[in-house]
């Protein structure tokens, strides 16, 4: 699963637009539609308040690909990813389509930009373990003693350097197991596209990369300037997953 993300200033007004953009975007290949009511939770110095915002979302007729819009992002998510250059183009149409339909390209500005993606690590050979696959650092502690099956986690955060900011970006590196079966993190499964499952009766093995930047002061929506940060995102994901969370047998029998 990949998933990209441009969280702009609150349009207050999306709703109005919403007939507009599902138009366009039934056109370029996601005729599939739904609206729900999310709801988040926030702290503050009166208590704990729930919110509710009105979400769009727009499917492939295939499911693969699934493009949420609300007052305040573009998400495009993807469980059939082949390589980036074909990912971005797609989120560039989309992008392109409600920055140009709400004019925000012109009066709005852009606050956060994330890259995620989650791989499951999936074992091609009998005899092989997760361990196989996944450098010492991911492996965690080993627990000779227990009775039980150990589930590993472990999560890594570092500061990158982007062209064009001042700002780090932030990568975060995570690994978890289930038993489940499931093949997402448990934050992306509500909304994600058909994945498929692993058996239940196996240990699950996920890695996270996620890639984000916060601006201090939010930025002018430059789709060309955004095509080359997003792009920047992605090798430095790519780097870290083949230099310092991937074996070398690892990027050998995946591709």
């Amino acid at each position: 699963m990949v998933l990209v993300q441009l969280r702009f200033s609150p349009l207050v007004g999306i709703k109005d637009y919403i007939p507009s953009i599902q138009d366009q975007l039934r056109k370029v290949g996601f005729p599939l539609y739904s609206q729900w009511e999310g709801k988040s939770i926030q702290v503050g110095p009166e208590g704990v308040q729930e919110t509710s915002s009105l979400q769009w979302r727009f499917d492939s007729a295939t499911q693969t690909e699934s493009v949420l819009v609300d007052s305040e992002q573009v998400l495009f998510q993807c469980s059939a990813y082949d390589r980036f250059e074909t990912f971005w183009d797609r989120y560039r149409a989309v992008l392109k389509i409600v920055l140009t339909t709400t004019e925000l390209e012109r009066n709005g500005v852009a606050t956060r930009f994330g890259l995620r993606y989650v791989d499951w690590v999936r074992l091609m050979n009998a005899g092989e373990t997760w361990k196989d696959y996944l450098r010492e650092p991911f492996h965690g502690m080993t627990l000779p003693s227990t009775k039980r099956k150990a589930l590993h986690s472990t999560a890594t955060q570092v500061a990158t350097v982007l062209p064009g900011f001042d700002t780090p970006g932030t990568l975060v590196v995570r690994m978890s197991q289930n038993t489940e079966g499931s093949t997402l993190p448990p934050d992306l499964v509500p909304f994600a596209p058909p994945v498929e499952r692993a058996a239940n009766s196996t240990t699950t093995t996920l890695v996270d990369l996620d890639h984000f930047l916060v601006p201090p002061i939010p930025i002018s929506v430059d789709l060309e300037k955004i095509e080359t940060l997003y792009f920047a995102m992605h090798d430095d994901i790519i780097e870290a997953l083949h230099e310092s969370v991937l074996t070398p047998y690892a990027v050998e029998a995946w591709t």
